[in-house]
């Protein structure tokens, strides 16, 4: 890898870059000729259809609406058709309880909303 002693050993330190002489002193003129002679430019105001959007968020309304009726639908229907109970576990409970380091005053406060955990 060369580094920058190498570099300046082989190429020197002068500027490889020259601007012609008196380049400066006539670059606005050729701008300016550059320029088109009309300077109004008209701009056509966009039409803006706002149904496009409208109907948009009409369609995400409606498609959420009918898979939460659906989703709700199915899920009452399978506690419907279940028919079993569901049986209280102490045992699970203490064991979570133990688990998260809580004792029963811990949930009494949590229960209670005194929020002094």
């Amino acid at each position: 890898m060369m580094n920058e002693k190498d570099i300046e050993m082989r190429c020197g330190k002068q500027n490889p870059f020259t601007v012609p002489a008196g380049y400066f002193d006539s670059l606005t003129d050729r701008v300016m000729a550059n320029l088109p002679q009309n300077n109004v430019v008209e701009f056509k105001p966009r039409r803006h259809n706002y149904w496009k959007e409208f109907t948009a968020v009409a369609a995400a309304c409606i498609a959420g609406v009918v898979i939460f009726v659906h989703t709700n639908k199915a899920d009452d229907n399978n506690l419907a058709n279940t028919g079993t109970e569901i049986e209280y576990d102490e045992q699970y409970q203490m064991d979570m309880m133990e688990y998260a380091m809580m004792d029963g005053n811990d949930v009494y406060a949590y229960l209670s909303g005194d929020g002094s955990l």
